[in-house]
């Protein structure tokens, strides 16, 4: 812990509103495709930027917007976009039921990445578990997988000769 962490004081938050993700049910009627179809160009890497928190995905707007504007080019999207900015720097801490409802997924992933080891840093504070806001978008974004900005195969298929 750095002098730093002991400085500030710390605020323990029951609600805080969740990072601006979405499913991928909401992010395939955002594009106007098929979740299957959605699925298809993640694993295929054509699709647009998402997070993965074990098996839950998530994807940004603004990735889809990029996504969806960029799909007719052949560049790829350029990097993540500071979508956690109004979060960074907060001091608050949430307990283990707010923190998974911020990051939008459920207690038991949060429980199965502490659990393993491979979860955001956590602060115990006698039986209580913890976390910062802040440590949870550093964390989030550690976990964003890129995205590719290659035609949709439809439309490859379309402007075949």
């Amino acid at each position: 812990m750095t002098g730093e962490d002991r400085a500030r004081p710390f605020l323990f938050v029951e609600t805080i509103e969740p990072l601006p993700l979405v499913d991928p049910s909401l992010a395939a009627q955002f594009l106007d495709v098929r979740r299957h179809t959605l699925a298809c160009y993640r694993n295929l890497g054509d699709g647009p930027a998402y997070y993965k928190f074990g098996r839950w995905v998530r994807y940004a707007e603004a990735d889809l917007r990029a996504w969806n504007e960029a799909s007719g080019q052949n560049e790829a999207v350029s990097g993540a976009f500071d979508l956690f900015a109004a979060h960074r720097g907060a001091p608050d801490l949430l307990d283990s039921v707010a923190a998974a409802r911020f990051l939008t997924v459920t207690r038991h992933c949060l429980f199965n990445y502490r659990k393993t080891g491979h979860g955001p840093r956590l602060r115990r504070f006698g039986r209580r578990i913890y976390y910062a806001v802040d440590e949870l978008v550093e964390w989030a974004e550690k976990l964003r997988m890129p995205g590719s900005a290659r035609s949709r195969r439809s439309d490859m298929i379309l402007q075949r000769p």
